[in-house]
Protein backbone atom coordinates (compact mmCIF):
# COMPACT_ATOMS: atom_id res chain seq x y z
CA UNK A 1 0.00 0.00 0.00
CA UNK A 2 1.35 3.35 -1.03
CA UNK A 3 1.35 6.41 1.48
CA UNK A 4 0.96 9.66 0.19
CA UNK A 5 1.64 12.62 2.65
CA UNK A 6 2.40 16.65 1.48
CA UNK A 7 5.79 18.01 2.74
CA UNK A 8 5.85 22.05 2.99
CA UNK A 9 7.51 23.78 0.17
CA UNK A 10 10.43 25.39 1.79
CA UNK A 11 8.85 28.93 1.44
CA UNK A 12 5.92 27.96 2.71
CA UNK A 13 7.55 27.31 5.69
CA UNK A 14 9.74 29.68 6.31
CA UNK A 15 6.23 31.82 6.24
CA UNK A 16 4.86 29.93 8.84
CA UNK A 17 7.65 30.00 10.89
CA UNK A 18 7.83 33.90 10.59
CA UNK A 19 4.65 33.84 11.70
CA UNK A 20 4.79 31.75 14.96
CA UNK A 21 8.11 34.07 15.67
CA UNK A 22 6.32 37.15 15.10
CA UNK A 23 3.49 35.78 17.42
CA UNK A 24 5.59 34.85 20.08
CA UNK A 25 8.02 38.25 19.98
CA UNK A 26 4.48 40.34 19.48
CA UNK A 27 3.20 38.77 22.73
CA UNK A 28 6.70 39.11 24.46
CA UNK A 29 7.01 42.87 23.31
CA UNK A 30 3.05 43.44 24.75
CA UNK A 31 4.21 41.76 28.37
CA UNK A 32 7.40 43.67 28.41
CA UNK A 33 5.43 46.63 27.74
CA UNK A 34 3.08 45.89 30.34
CA UNK A 35 5.33 44.65 33.55
CA UNK A 36 7.55 48.36 33.14
CA UNK A 37 4.12 50.08 33.20
CA UNK A 38 3.27 48.49 36.51
CA UNK A 39 6.70 49.68 37.66
CA UNK A 40 6.51 53.03 36.64
CA UNK A 41 3.04 53.62 37.89
CA UNK A 42 4.09 51.74 40.80
CA UNK A 43 6.95 54.64 41.53
CA UNK A 44 4.83 57.63 40.61
CA UNK A 45 2.87 59.76 42.95
CA UNK A 46 -0.78 61.04 42.74
CA UNK A 47 0.41 64.77 41.24
CA UNK A 48 2.43 62.85 38.96
CA UNK A 49 0.24 60.45 37.66
CA UNK A 50 -2.25 63.29 37.29
CA UNK A 51 0.00 65.02 35.25
CA UNK A 52 0.42 62.17 32.88
CA UNK A 53 -3.17 61.53 32.20
CA UNK A 54 -4.02 65.40 31.95
CA UNK A 55 -1.45 65.88 29.14
CA UNK A 56 -2.99 62.99 26.93
CA UNK A 57 -6.11 64.82 27.60
CA UNK A 58 -5.03 67.98 26.57
CA UNK A 59 -2.74 66.23 23.59
CA UNK A 60 -6.58 64.85 22.21
CA UNK A 61 -8.43 68.32 23.37
CA UNK A 62 -5.76 69.93 20.65
CA UNK A 63 -6.34 67.43 18.45
CA UNK A 64 -2.59 66.25 18.37
CA UNK A 65 -1.68 62.89 17.27
CA UNK A 66 1.51 62.95 18.96
CA UNK A 67 1.55 63.34 23.16
CA UNK A 68 5.23 65.56 24.30
CA UNK A 69 6.38 67.42 26.44
CA UNK A 70 4.72 70.55 25.76
CA UNK A 71 1.62 68.51 27.01
CA UNK A 72 2.98 67.66 29.81
CA UNK A 73 4.86 70.90 31.32
CA UNK A 74 1.03 72.66 30.68
CA UNK A 75 -0.54 69.75 33.00
CA UNK A 76 1.56 70.24 35.21
CA UNK A 77 1.43 74.00 35.68
CA UNK A 78 -2.55 74.03 35.33
CA UNK A 79 -2.30 71.72 38.62
CA UNK A 80 -4.49 73.03 41.45
CA UNK A 81 -1.31 74.38 43.90
CA UNK A 82 0.99 73.51 41.52
CA UNK A 83 4.35 72.84 42.68
CA UNK A 84 5.82 73.60 38.75
CA UNK A 85 4.60 77.12 39.53
CA UNK A 86 5.50 77.33 42.71
CA UNK A 87 9.33 76.45 41.09
CA UNK A 88 8.58 79.62 39.27
CA UNK A 89 7.47 81.85 41.82
CA UNK A 90 10.60 81.06 44.06
CA UNK A 91 12.59 81.78 40.64
CA UNK A 92 10.79 85.21 40.12
CA UNK A 93 9.55 83.78 36.75
CA UNK A 94 5.73 85.02 36.15
CA UNK A 95 3.47 81.91 35.37
CA UNK A 96 1.42 83.92 33.54
CA UNK A 97 4.79 84.35 30.61
CA UNK A 98 5.53 80.53 30.77
CA UNK A 99 1.83 79.52 30.36
CA UNK A 100 1.51 81.75 27.59
CA UNK A 101 4.46 80.56 25.83
CA UNK A 102 3.90 76.88 26.26
CA UNK A 103 -0.30 77.25 24.98
CA UNK A 104 1.72 79.22 22.08
CA UNK A 105 4.27 76.61 21.23
CA UNK A 106 1.07 73.70 21.30
CA UNK A 107 -0.67 75.89 18.74
CA UNK A 108 1.92 75.29 16.38
CA UNK A 109 1.80 71.44 16.62
CA UNK A 110 0.47 69.23 13.99
CA UNK A 111 -3.09 68.42 14.08
CA UNK A 112 -5.71 65.82 13.24
CA UNK A 113 -9.50 65.90 13.22
CA UNK A 114 -11.89 63.11 12.18
CA UNK A 115 -12.31 60.10 13.83
CA UNK A 116 -10.92 58.02 16.88
CA UNK A 117 -7.56 59.07 16.48
CA UNK A 118 -4.66 57.17 18.34
CA UNK A 119 -2.47 59.05 20.68
CA UNK A 120 1.48 58.28 20.10
CA UNK A 121 4.21 59.10 22.56
CA UNK A 122 6.98 60.96 21.64
CA UNK A 123 10.73 59.78 21.42
CA UNK A 124 10.98 62.66 23.85
CA UNK A 125 8.50 62.11 25.88
CA UNK A 126 9.72 58.88 26.72
CA UNK A 127 13.21 60.10 26.97
CA UNK A 128 12.09 62.91 29.88
CA UNK A 129 10.16 60.33 31.92
CA UNK A 130 13.49 58.71 32.08
CA UNK A 131 15.32 61.16 32.80
CA UNK A 132 13.11 62.02 36.04
CA UNK A 133 13.31 58.17 36.98
CA UNK A 134 17.08 59.09 36.98
CA UNK A 135 16.56 62.00 38.58
CA UNK A 136 14.21 60.53 41.52
CA UNK A 137 17.22 58.00 41.73
CA UNK A 138 20.03 60.11 42.45
CA UNK A 139 17.92 62.56 44.75
CA UNK A 140 17.05 59.16 46.31
CA UNK A 141 13.56 59.60 46.17
CA UNK A 142 11.51 56.63 46.26
CA UNK A 143 8.56 58.39 44.08
CA UNK A 144 9.12 60.20 40.86
CA UNK A 145 7.39 63.46 41.52
CA UNK A 146 6.38 66.72 40.18
CA UNK A 147 9.96 68.06 40.45
CA UNK A 148 11.71 65.04 39.09
CA UNK A 149 9.85 66.18 35.82
CA UNK A 150 10.73 69.62 35.92
CA UNK A 151 14.09 69.05 35.88
CA UNK A 152 14.22 66.25 33.48
CA UNK A 153 12.61 69.09 31.04
CA UNK A 154 15.13 71.34 32.05
CA UNK A 155 17.99 69.20 31.11
CA UNK A 156 16.25 67.79 27.70
CA UNK A 157 16.66 69.19 24.14
CA UNK A 158 12.69 69.44 24.06
CA UNK A 159 10.79 72.53 23.34
CA UNK A 160 9.07 72.53 27.03
CA UNK A 161 12.73 72.50 28.10
CA UNK A 162 14.05 75.78 25.97
CA UNK A 163 10.78 77.50 27.23
CA UNK A 164 11.76 76.57 30.91
CA UNK A 165 15.47 77.54 29.99
CA UNK A 166 14.65 80.54 27.96
CA UNK A 167 12.39 82.08 31.04
CA UNK A 168 15.35 81.82 33.27
CA UNK A 169 14.33 78.15 35.45
CA UNK A 170 17.58 76.69 34.43
CA UNK A 171 18.73 73.24 36.99
CA UNK A 172 20.50 75.15 39.59
CA UNK A 173 17.85 77.79 39.57
CA UNK A 174 15.20 74.96 39.91
CA UNK A 175 16.75 73.18 42.88
CA UNK A 176 17.51 76.38 44.77
CA UNK A 177 14.18 77.03 44.68
CA UNK A 178 13.01 73.41 45.61
CA UNK A 179 15.36 73.52 48.51
CA UNK A 180 13.00 76.30 49.53
CA UNK A 181 10.03 74.50 49.20
CA UNK A 182 10.73 70.89 50.31
CA UNK A 183 13.98 71.76 52.52
CA UNK A 184 16.14 68.06 52.95
CA UNK A 185 12.67 65.84 52.82
CA UNK A 186 12.95 62.82 50.63
CA UNK A 187 9.94 62.08 48.96
CA UNK A 188 8.34 58.85 50.41
CA UNK A 189 4.97 58.33 50.00
CA UNK A 190 2.59 58.93 46.54
CA UNK A 191 1.38 62.32 48.09
CA UNK A 192 4.41 64.43 48.82
CA UNK A 193 3.37 67.52 47.40
CA UNK A 194 0.67 68.05 49.85
CA UNK A 195 3.68 68.22 52.44
CA UNK A 196 5.78 70.32 51.15
CA UNK A 197 2.30 72.74 50.39
CA UNK A 198 1.48 72.70 53.65
CA UNK A 199 5.33 73.60 55.09
CA UNK A 200 4.80 76.13 52.54
CA UNK A 201 1.59 78.02 53.74
CA UNK A 202 2.84 77.51 57.17
CA UNK A 203 6.47 79.17 56.22
CA UNK A 204 4.30 82.51 55.28
CA UNK A 205 2.30 82.46 58.15
CA UNK A 206 4.99 82.08 60.93
CA UNK A 207 5.49 85.55 61.23
CA UNK A 208 2.09 85.88 62.93
CA UNK A 209 2.04 83.35 65.55
CA UNK A 210 5.88 81.83 65.69
CA UNK A 211 6.19 83.17 69.45
CA UNK A 212 2.89 81.01 70.12
CA UNK A 213 4.15 77.95 68.86
CA UNK A 214 4.54 74.85 71.76
CA UNK A 215 7.70 73.62 69.89
CA UNK A 216 7.86 70.28 71.67
CA UNK A 217 4.15 69.88 70.79
CA UNK A 218 5.18 70.75 67.47
CA UNK A 219 7.90 68.21 66.99
CA UNK A 220 5.84 65.48 68.60
CA UNK A 221 2.89 65.89 66.20
CA UNK A 222 5.19 66.50 62.68
CA UNK A 223 7.28 63.22 63.88
CA UNK A 224 3.97 61.35 63.73
CA UNK A 225 3.06 62.73 60.34
CA UNK A 226 6.65 62.22 59.25
CA UNK A 227 7.36 65.54 58.34
CA UNK A 228 11.22 66.84 59.45
CA UNK A 229 10.99 68.97 62.28
CA UNK A 230 14.79 69.69 61.69
CA UNK A 231 14.16 71.61 58.37
CA UNK A 232 10.38 73.08 59.95
CA UNK A 233 12.92 74.68 63.15
CA UNK A 234 15.32 76.11 60.83
CA UNK A 235 12.69 77.74 58.75
CA UNK A 236 10.81 79.11 62.34
CA UNK A 237 14.70 80.29 63.46
CA UNK A 238 15.57 82.17 59.80
CA UNK A 239 11.95 83.71 59.42
CA UNK A 240 11.30 87.23 60.81
CA UNK A 241 8.37 88.94 62.85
Amino acid sequence: MTHYYCQPSPFRLDKILARILLRESVSLIDDVKKEVLIMNIEKLTNRSREALLSAQSIAQENGNPELNTLHLLKAMLDQDDSLAASLLKRSDIPLTRVAGKVENAIEKLPKVSGGSRQLYQSGEFSEVLNSAAKKAESMHDEYISIEHFILALIDSSSKAGEILRESGLDSATALKALQSIRGNQRVTSADPESTFEALENMAATLPKWRSRINLTRLSGEMKRSGVSFRFFHGVLRTTRC
